[in-house]
């Protein structure tokens, strides 16, 4: 059962602190965090795939992070600077520009390059962002 108002907060903490207890046991009960990315439609990650994996990796070396395959279900690339992760970028159940350019070739993977700047124009050039990252090691 929440607070009612700052007022009571402040009396139960200072006048009966065990009461002021079971009101955050309540709280943190109702506002525990689910578990992000449970749904049942992934992919298997294409950068588990060597050569994909090699042309991103390269990508990397050239922006001074180390990347490897993701260990999230939905993400294609988990990105590292000096040894901790940042974040990881690219959805696996979506195709990017090194897949669209394998499987449908490159009049079509150009096309939705080109679509994919455009979309994300906003936040793609501002560097360290994952935007950024996922523009150029997926969209390049």
């Amino acid at each position: 059962m929440p607070y009612k108002s700052k007022k009571q907060e402040i009396f139960l903490r200072l006048n009966k602190p065990d009461v002021a207890k079971k009101f955050d046991k309540d709280i943190k009960k109702k506002t525990k965090k689910k578990a992000i990315y449970k749904q049942t439609d992934a992919k298997p990650n294409p950068y588990k795939n060597k050569a994909l994996f090699k042309i991103v990796q390269s990508k990397a070396k050239k922006l001074g992070i180390t990347v490897e395959p993701s260990k999230l279900k939905n993400k294609k690339i988990d990105i590292y600077k000096n040894g901790v992760k940042l974040f990881s970028v690219g959805d696996s159940r979506y195709k990017d520009y090194h897949l669209y350019l394998k499987t449908e070739g490159l009049e079509k993977a150009n096309m939705r390059k080109k679509l994919y700047k455009i979309r994300h124009s906003r936040y793609r050039n501002k560097k360290g962002t994952k935007s950024y990252y996922a523009d150029q090691l997926l969209w390049t």
